[in-house]
């Protein structure tokens, strides 16, 4: 991963941008060039010069020819081989890996001096190539017209190329120091021991907040990459705590997803001294995370004037109608819910000429090249994308777009899947669904404006994963898309509707449920009325899944209680009844002792 903090400068190579990796034993540099270059495949650059015999106009902008090149970030052999002779020496020897920047998305604008300027989308892999048409005027033509100076003049002055570029880096985004003061500690812990309160939560944020404020620990934090604070520092800290704290017995830990934090019991007879304890609790971390960065490559390409100089101009008359040519590609594999597309081109009004249409598919995915009449305006160019068979979704036999097409545009790129929306969602169901207790859970997709088939999909630990299809004549956003779910249980009792949250990518795993084990410890100095057992009952609270809900408390001590296991989709709070005491509620946040005829640990066992 690319280090954000480790650019690398070197001497005398301004032409190169380079960056160290997060993990600097592993030798990777990445590098880009920092400035454009004239492309070139086998030595020959990739430039045509057209010129008209007269201008299509009086000014001095008015169009006087086409200068079609490609582009790209591609560092010179040469260069690259300087700087990973000067990274070998500066790592002693060690011979670097040159990679290039990944980039994630980027855009070039291209801009002749008196001309609007041009957008185009690089390539983000490779050489980062891009193709680039513009407008020649009569000025610009009389500085190519001039020799080698003028076309010099024309490289260095005339043309700018500017890429914009973004890129994921790592970087670190804070660092925190803990220091704990041994005495303040000491005496935080004895006068908890002192109150009978000898429990922790150890992963309750509140916790390190309240040591905070006692005076026991002082946090410096330094912020160095803007990113919010997490939480996790501290729950790191209180780790720490716990592991240089001689405990009792520890109850139940949280399961995963839970919320609650250790229930920690101190041996208050014993504690370390106070050198020890601030060496083992005094943390120095840093939290380090993803932030996106952009790099401008710009400049006139390099090469250009050279290739120049040695390029020859094609003159076109323009008092007759000439041809330019147009090629045209179209990015599908067929496979998909796309049978076909069909292009048509048609002159614009008012003009002669005659339309032309080409019909892509699984036979015939080759580009079409063509070719177009010269004309002021553009021609108008209609995509016709033509759909398999859909089954039961709601799609049609065919979709009609209009397509972008300049007066001088040289490719036509066709992307079939940028003009409708079209996905397949696969449904699975966690391995640890509690299935016993759920007869089938039907699962429903909504949202964005799309057409679904089936609309649900009803699964059972039979079948549990299906595929829903969904489809829209228009590109939608699919974050906007939400699962809902409806638990039946085998119990026969009402149905739980739940939210499922949103689908990750074309997966919609279900997993609502989670699994929470409550142990009991009972009072000995309960009141057992002349009875050997006692009759516990629970009232489950909402979008809950018991198993059973009356346990048996015994009075034999040598019977262990029961141990209260159920599944929740929310709240955690349940009641509990012991006889004919009415119910009290247990809410999802008790504290580690509740107040009842018997004990009650809330930790839950995984």
């Amino acid at each position: 991963m690319l280090a954000d903090d480790q650019p690398i400068a070197l001497d005398g190579l301004p032409e190169l941008m380079l960056y160290g990796d997060t993990t600097p034993t592993s030798g990777v540099v990445y590098c880009a060039a920092t400035r454009p270059a004239l492309a070139r495949i086998d030595g020959v650059p990739q430039l045509r010069l057209l010129t008209y015999d007269r201008p299509l106009g009086n000014d001095p902008d008015a169009d006087a020819g086409q200068l079609s090149m490609v582009v790209d970030l591609r560092p010179d052999d040469a260069l690259l081989a300087r700087a990973r002779d000067a990274l070998t020496l500066q790592r002693g020897g060690l011979a670097p890996e040159l990679r290039p920047i990944p980039w994630t998305a980027g855009e070039v604008v291209a801009r002749l001096t008196g001309q609007a300027p041009r957008r185009a989308r690089p390539s983000l892999l490779g050489d980062n190539s891009v193709a680039l048409t513009l407008g020649l005027g009569v000025r610009h033509l009389a500085m190519l017209g001039g020799g080698d100076a003028g076309r010099d003049a024309f490289a260095a002055q005339a043309l700018a190329v500017v890429y914009a570029l973004r890129f994921d880096a790592f970087r670190e985004a804070w660092r925190i120091d803990v220091q704990v003061d041994g005495s303040k500690f000491r005496r935080w812990v004895q006068e908890r021991c002192a109150l009978k309160l000898p429990f922790l939560e150890i992963e309750h944020v509140q916790t390190f907040e309240t040591l905070r404020a006692s005076g026991a620990i002082r946090v410096d934090t330094t912020d160095r990459g803007g990113l919010p604070l997490p939480d996790g520092f501290r729950l790191a800290f209180m780790r720490s705590v716990r592991n240089a704290l001689t405990p009792m017995p520890r109850f139940a830990t949280p399961g995963d997803g839970e919320t609650g934090g250790w229930s920690l019991g101190i041996d208050c007879s014993r504690l370390e001294d106070e050198q020890t304890l601030v060496r083992k609790l005094d943390m120095r971390m840093s939290v380090s995370g993803m932030v996106s960065r952009q790099a401008c490559p710009l400049g006139a390409p390099t090469g250009l004037a050279e290739a120049l100089r040695d390029c020859r101009m094609e003159t076109i008359g323009t008092g007759r109608s000439y041809v330019r040519p147009l090629r045209v590609r179209c990015h599908d594999d067929y496979r998909g819910p796309v049978r076909a597309v069909e292009l048509r081109l048609d002159p614009p009004e008012g003009t002669p000429g005659g339309s032309q249409a080409h019909v892509f598919n699984a036979d015939r995915p080759q580009d079409w090249p063509t070719s177009l009449s010269r004309t002021a305006t553009a021609p108008r160019a209609r995509c016709v994308v033509h759909f398999q068979d859909g089954g039961g979704l709601d799609r049609p036999a065919s979709l009609e777009r209009p397509l972008a097409l300049d007066t001088d545009q040289a490719f036509l790129d066709i992307v079939p899947a940028g003009l409708f929306a079209d996905r397949r969602f696969s449904i699975e169901v966690a391995e640890a669904f509690p299935w016993p207790l759920v007869r089938s859970v039907e699962v429903r997709l909504a949202g964005a404006g799309l057409r679904w088939w089936p609309p649900s999909v009803e699964l059972d630990e039979r079948r549990p994963g299906a595929v829903i299809e969904a489809f829209a004549p228009q590109p939608v956003d699919f974050g906007d898309v939400r699962c809902e779910l409806v638990v039946h249980p085998a119990s026969g009792d009402a149905a739980l509707r739940l939210p499922g949250g949103q689908p990750a990518g074309g997966v919609v795993f279900v997993n609502p449920f989670a699994r929470r084990d409550v142990g009991l410890r009972i009072d000995p100095g309960i009141d057992w009325g002349g009875r050997d057992s006692l009759a516990l009952r629970v009232v489950p609270g909402p979008l809950q899944l018991w198993p059973e809900t009356v346990f048996t408390l015994h009075r034999d001590p040598d019977v262990p209680p029961p141990v209260l296991r159920y599944w929740h989709a929310g709240d955690r709070g349940f009641a509990l009844a012991i006889g004919g005491v009415p119910p009290r509620l247990l809410p999802a946040d008790a504290p580690p002792l509740v107040a009842l005829p018997f004990h009650l640990p809330t930790g839950d066992h995984p």
